[in-house]
């Protein structure tokens, strides 16, 4: 295997040593790093250009990204968090960081990673994210990476019954169909009330983020597409279409679900309430 494969298979962080254990010579690293095709970091680590500067501080302190903090580095929606998630080996407690900045996470995933790897697999970052998140916002997480197919439900649901606990709780109330963290969020959030939300329902040609019963109709707007006045104007249009067919149309946004639950809560309870969910 080529240089550039082994270092992108650890995360995109590689102790020297390690790639002379897999059959790399010293002569050939030089070489790789004289082209630029790796870069050094310190004395006995190498990295690939552009590499998260995140992986290598994980890489630097011998610790591995997990949680949310690689969760975000793969692009799945995840609540915000300036701090570093790791995950430690075993052995590491009596030399740890002291740091504001860093959460570490000391549980062991299900999945065996390999050492000097510098992220965690991604079923172990659902596995800390589950056990470190709220319910609504772990399983928003666990949504995306289906929504992404970064992994499939057959294998999230094999995994619940090996590990329990809150993952599993997480994968029972995930669905890949949803296309945003608000979304799910609205989702498992009515649940708790006993409301179901269908997600993405075809309704006159065009997909609604969510069905309450068979006329309350639910759409989050995220931070990115409805910026567009154009996407906005188009939504706005699809809204007026459903209110003439005789839906009820409740718009929201991701960071009104985040942060304006309760109004929210008491306005679709509200209409649940008055029957506007059923005529």
């Amino acid at each position: 295997m080529d240089v550039i494969s082994l270092v992108r298979e650890r995360g995109g962080v590689m102790h020297r040593s390690s790639l002379r254990r897999a059959g790399i010579t010293s002569y050939r690293i030089r070489a790789e790093l004289n082209r630029g095709q790796i870069i050094p970091i310190g004395r006995n680590r190498v990295a690939l250009p552009g590499t998260s500067p995140n992986v290598i501080r994980a890489a630097n302190l011998g610790v591995r990204l997990t949680c949310v903090t690689e969760a975000q580095r793969r692009k799945l929606w995840t609540f915000n968090d300036s701090k570093l998630h790791v995950a430690a080996p075993e052995g590491y407690s009596a030399h740890h960081p002291k740091s504001d900045d860093i959460v570490i996470h000391w549980s062991l995933g299900p999945s065996p990673v390999v050492k000097d790897v510098a992220v965690e697999p991604l079923v172990n970052v659902l596995f800390h994210i589950a056990r470190c998140r709220p319910l609504d916002y772990a399983v928003a997480t666990f949504d995306s990476a289906l929504n992404k197919k970064a992994i499939t439900a057959q294998e999230l649901r094999r995994l619940a019954a090996a590990v329990g606990g809150r993952f599993a709780a997480a994968v029972a109330a995930a669905d890949g169909r949803a296309d945003s963290g608000g979304e799910t969020l609205f989702r498992v959030r009515m649940a708790a009330h006993g409301v179901h939300v269908e997600p993405q329902v075809v309704i006159d040609g065009h997909p609604v983020d969510g069905l309450i019963g068979k006329m309350l109709v639910i759409q989050i707007d995220g931070f990115g597409p409805h910026k567009d006045p154009k996407r906005r104007a188009r939504d706005l249009a699809q809204d007026r279409r459903l209110s003439l067919r005789g839906y009820t149309v409740f718009r929201y946004s991701s960071w009104g679900v985040e942060n304006r639950w309760q109004q929210i809560e008491r306005e679709v309870l509200g209409a649940i309430a008055q029957g506007l969910h059923e005529r």
